[in-house]
């Protein structure tokens, strides 16, 4: 992890005070909030450029404020006033006009893509529970993590001019950034309503490889264990053949890649992770057999 943004250089013309000390507390008339963002390692530094949003719920999980930012180091460069109690924070970077928002509440806020095929830029977003006590300045880092998925897909050994429509099934409509997840720790869980993504069609070249991707999408409904696939791969000739296929979850910022062999594909095909020691930050999903329907 590093950190992009440090509270030494907070300061709040509407407080008329200055700080020159990251360890000094002040006596304020209100506890106020600082907020730094940190982000996950290997991230673009064109991130800290995008927008920012900030949602402060209080202990009953009602919206005490949203403020919008115009990026990080805005976000990081103010002070918030709130009154003694118990808050959950919630900030996003990257939501722009590929996204909206719905709900007030802490669990019920959701994210969801205005056009769930536009496979937009990833959206980051982190949670963390402050607790307001006296007057003096609670400072809070915030870890940012990703919310959408990555997946590719790969076909190799197909005949020139192939064209292939993929339709991605139980992707989640939507992404509730507040919800507690089923381990009780962490927070962020995707919709129970499901919607279909259709990637890009692709077209095999001289090199007899098709590749469809990478989009960026909704991780799989909260409510599927796997989720399905839908291929149409249509020859130069206008030959159509239909493939349906299932694979494991894809879980938010993951990176999954689906290989298959145009030689060996069948009516069904059920796809299995293969984890590759070398390549930490995703999944490959190959072929773990078929059968005909």
């Amino acid at each position: 992890m590093k950190t992009k943004h440090i509270f030494c250089a907070l300061m709040s013309a509407t407080l008329m005070f200055a700080f020159g000390s990251c360890s000094e507390e002040h006596e304020l008339h209100s506890p106020s909030l600082a907020l730094g963002i940190e982000w996950p390692a290997g991230i673009d530094d064109d991130e800290e450029g995008k927008g920012v949003d900030v949602w402060i719920f209080n202990s009953e999980g009602t919206m005490q404020e949203h403020n919008e930012y115009a990026d990080a180091a805005g976000a990081s460069s103010g002070l918030t006033l709130l009154p003694n109690g118990k808050y959950t924070i919630i900030v996003t970077s990257g939501l722009g006009n590929a996204f909206s928002t719905i709900g007030t509440g802490l669990n019920d806020l959701m994210i969801k893509m205005t056009d769930p095929s536009s496979s937009p830029e990833q959206v980051y977003y982190g949670e963390t529970e402050v607790s307001m006590n006296g007057k003096s300045i609670s400072q809070e880092m915030i870890d940012m993590q990703p919310m959408l998925a990555t997946l590719t897909i790969n076909v190799t050994g197909v005949p020139v001019g192939a064209v292939l429509n993929t339709e991605v099934h139980c992707v989640a409509e939507g992404f509730y950034p507040g919800r507690l997840a089923a381990d009780g720790k962490t927070h962020g869980v995707p919709s129970s309503d499901s919607t279909i993504v259709n990637m890009p069609a692709a077209t095999a070249g001289a090199d007899s490889l098709i590749t469809s991707g990478p989009i960026m999408l909704m991780p799989t409904s909260i409510d599927y264990e796997t989720m399905r696939f839908h291929f149409t791969l249509t020859l130069a000739n206008g030959q159509k053949t239909e493939i349906d296929a299932d694979a494991p979850r894809m879980d938010a910022g993951g990176t999954y890649v689906i290989n298959m062999t145009y030689s060996q594909l069948m009516p069904y095909i059920h796809f299995h992770y293969v984890t590759l020691d070398e390549w930490t930050e995703g999944e490959i999903i190959s072929e773990g057999g078929g059968e005909a329907l």
